[in-house]
């Protein structure tokens, strides 16, 4: 067990309740990441071929929180990954955190599938550290309600097929990739535009640079990645 106060690895203990496992060891020294910081310096360039380390520090911060323990919730906000032109690479950002947290711990439900309507899409998120849409719609959400709930550490009532409903609190996060930015009918206030973070992916990868390989490249870096994902961890409770 990695000790976020004390920054130093405890021995297993059931008196500490646990339920993520991170595919990946814990080898503080290891900075090794080449493949990731070249892509991470891809995703963050702007149109004048700068890489934003504001950007990059978010993306930091939020791949942290999901990776530990801690409330997503705390920092209000779903991570909006959007680019009006596609090939940026924002999927591959979500595909590395989906496979470092285990497929076990990721739900796939689009914010148009958040109400209670859905009521057995929200029974997938039980139990998750991270719900994850690679292409989100533009189509309208007529209730945004349960996504405020979601992002703002409510109480929600989930149903899973057979059994009867209960109530929930999520303390995962909220990624989605998006061309065009979702568009809420129902409530168009500041406080729900402060629920998205939102980070725009304006840097194209030209076809002849595309790698389809890219995700099993950097999973290979995995345990450096976390290191670098741990710092984003401590900097934001700072």
């Amino acid at each position: 067990l990695y000790n976020l106060e004390t920054k130093a690895l405890e021995p297993h203990t059931p008196k500490v309740y646990s339920t993520i496992q991170l595919s990946c060891e814990y080898h503080p020294e290891n900075g090794s990441r080449t493949v990731f910081n070249k892509y991470m310096n891809d995703l963050c360039m702007d149109e004048d071929g700068n890489v934003d380390e504001v950007k990059k520090a978010v993306l930091q911060e939020y791949g942290g929180v999901l990776l530990s323990n801690l409330h997503v919730y705390r920092t209000k906000v779903c991570l909006v990954l959007w680019s009006l032109l596609g090939n940026t690479g924002k999927t591959q950002f979500i595909n590395l955190l989906s496979a470092m947290l285990g497929n076990d711990k990721t739900a796939n439900v689009p914010i148009q599938n958040m109400n209670e309507e859905s009521k057995f899409a929200l029974g997938e998120i039980v139990g998750k550290r991270l719900i994850n849409v690679g292409d989100q719609t533009s189509s309208e959400i007529k209730d945004s309600s349960i996504f405020k709930q979601l992002t703002g550490g409510d109480e929600i009532k989930c149903e899973k097929k057979g059994k009867q409903p209960f109530n929930y609190r999520y303390d995962g996060g909220i990624i989605i990739a998006c061309n065009n930015l979702p568009t809420f009918t129902d409530d168009k206030g500041g406080h729900l535009f402060e629920r998205l973070c939102i980070v725009p992916c304006t840097n194209t990868i030209a076809r002849e640079r595309r790698d389809v390989f890219l995700l099993d490249k950097m999973l290979k870096e995995k345990e450096a990645i976390f290191n670098w994902f741990l710092e984003g961890t401590h900097r934001l409770i700072s």
